[in-house]
């Protein structure tokens, strides 16, 4: 997978990911972060079509983003911890995982804030 997206939240204008890679496959999607040692701080992996997740098999803390179609944020899950059976948000149609501590207290959000995910040019 290659990074193909900025993600922004919208109503702070802060850039919370400069490279966010695409689940574009059944596969990606259901392997998401399994096998990966880490993440680093400014990545992200969207998975699309998708409203929750899990942790089983992988290494390492996530923060999570539930987000509707038209994403806006449903829930935000911080810290999610490896083998947690299930974590999601059934208005949520995108996941976000990012690196544990990306979405922190000095970052404002509520739900139904608008996030964005920009094309890398």
């Amino acid at each position: 997978m290659h990074p193909t997206f900025r993600l922004i939240h919208e109503p702070s204008g802060t850039t919370v990911a400069n490279f966010v890679y695409c689940a574009r496959t059944l596969w990606q999607s259901t392997r998401g972060l399994i096998g990966y040692s880490n993440i680093e701080s400014d990545h992200a992996l969207w998975i699309p079509r998708a409203d929750s997740i899990h942790t089983i098999g992988m290494s390492f803390d996530i923060d999570v983003l539930f987000l509707d179609r038209a994403l806006k944020m449903t829930r935000v899950a911080k810290s999610v911890r490896p083998g947690t059976p299930f974590a999601g948000s059934l208005r949520a149609n995108n996941v976000v995982e990012l690196a544990a501590g990306t979405l922190g207290d000095q970052l404002e959000m509520k739900i139904g804030d608008q996030w964005r995910m920009f094309p890398r040019g």
